[in-house]
């Protein structure tokens, strides 16, 4: 049990999963079988042995290609290939320099890009180092002085990407459901905002990037690259400024973002009006958006009526 990568499995190897569904279908589309002649009689035996003879070759083919691959990925890594990519990615943007607030910017960007594609975050593994030497740092400076005003490390992937990159959730996704039930106007995105509330507050996002969808929908890429952005600049500004402390507490993941600076300071109230206000300004942020892909759907809408009209009438004048 030990040797599945159960992380690959789910949300974040969706789009390993498109890519490894799309070389599975061109495979299978080559033609690896003899066409019966014309004077031959078929019988039903035939075409179901026909049938499988087709499927033998195609099959045998992507059973040794994937073999072949994931044997390959083995004699590299053991955290298969979600975690090259992961680990690679996390090293050309944050290296060491995860107190760096421009390389943990471009961390996030590159992070909610690729989660637009349906791909893991490179943010996870190296947060679990900083929090065991920043972080740390941080937690022992504050046992000891009993506030987290001066730490060491003020910037780090713990106090700005956990506890502002994700005040209105993984990618904004809290604030564009919240937008979408002021604003929205199509059903069925209304639908998945209000069953996703509850999940998504939780940091479980995975109702919205697919059941929306905010993957792939370009409609909603600039918002969820700026908007998490933002948010970290403020309180990297703040923090820098001494007017809020640093969260030194490391909290559970499933915390509401809201509420991540709140609880990581121990309880700063300055820290949790910040990201009231940050939360209400993400949610205005997505209305913009919001209204636009409501345009878009009215204008596809529209088209397929009067296509159907169209159509209608060509029938009628038959």
């Amino acid at each position: 049990m030990q040797s599945t990568l159960f992380d690959n499995f789910g949300l974040r190897g969706l789009f390993l999963a498109f890519v490894t569904g799309i070389i599975v279908g061109l495979i299978f589309r080559i033609p690896f079988s003899n066409h019966f002649s014309s004077h031959q009689v078929v019988t039903e035996d035939d075409r179901l042995f026909s049938r499988s003879q087709r499927m033998f070759f195609p099959l045998a083919i992507v059973i040794i290609l994937f073999v072949g691959i994931g044997f390959s990925l083995s004699l590299v890594t053991t955290a298969g290939p979600l975690g090259i990519l992961n680990e690679g990615i996390a090293t050309l943007t944050l290296g060491k320099a995860t107190t760096h607030v421009f390389a943990i910017l471009a961390s996030a960007v590159i992070s909610n890009l690729l989660m637009f594609f349906g791909l893991a975050s490179p943010i996870a593994q190296p947060r679990l180092t900083g929090f065991t030497t920043y972080s740390g740092a941080n937690y022992q400076f504050s046992q000891a002085h009993h506030t987290s005003f001066g730490a060491p490390y003020p910037i780090t992937l713990h106090t700005l990407y956990d506890v502002f990159g994700n005040i209105s959730g993984v990618g904004g996704m809290l604030a564009l459901m919240i937008a979408i039930l002021l604003v929205g106007i199509v059903h069925r995105e209304r639908r998945v905002a209000y069953r996703g509330l509850l999940p998504t507050l939780s940091n479980m996002s995975g109702i919205g990037l697919v059941g929306l969808p905010m993957i792939f929908n370009s409609i909603y890429l600039l918002p969820m690259l700026i908007v998490p952005v933002f948010n970290m600049l403020v309180g990297a500004v703040l923090i820098k400024s001494r007017i809020i402390p640093p969260a030194v507490y490391r909290i559970p993941w499933t915390t509401p973002g809201i509420l991540q600076g709140y609880a990581g300071t121990g309880g700063d109230i300055a820290t949790l009006v910040v990201a009231i206000i940050l939360f209400f300004l993400d949610i205005i942020f997505f209305i913009p958006f919001v209204k636009n892909g409501n345009r878009l759907q009215a204008l596809l809408i529209t088209r397929e009526r009067n296509h159907k009209t169209e159509t209608g009438r060509d029938q009628n004048d038959q």
